[in-house]
């Protein structure tokens, strides 16, 4: 199987991070390729890895960002896995915007 991948800008796993003023852009966490398989069509490829994880992937660690304002934790995978979900992540970024405007 293909490994998990964690964190297309920052993978903080137990650690400390701390930001201030950041902005992170156009990052993707894209999971490892799954294996070939056996010969003769006996024996099947592995699955391909998992992405956590877009920008920031913190796994029990601590993650304090100041300044920003705009951190979210993302709620939904169609920000970070490939396909034909980019509906479902404009509407999320639109609820998110809505929130934040107090409408």
């Amino acid at each position: 199987d293909g490994g998990p991948g964690q964190g297309g800008a920052v993978d903080n796993e137990g650690g400390t991070l701390s930001m201030a003023n950041c902005t992170f852009t156009t990052n993707s966490a894209v999971g490892g390729p799954g294996g070939a398989g056996g010969g003769l069509g006996f024996f099947s490829g592995g699955s391909t890895g998992g992405a956590l994880g877009g920008a920031v992937y913190n796994h029990d660690g601590t993650l304090t960002a100041v300044k920003t304002r705009r951190l979210h934790a993302a709620t939904t995978d169609a920000l970070v896995v490939p396909g034909p979900r980019v509906v479902e992540a404009a509407e999320w970024v639109a609820t998110l915007l809505q929130q934040r405007s107090g409408r």
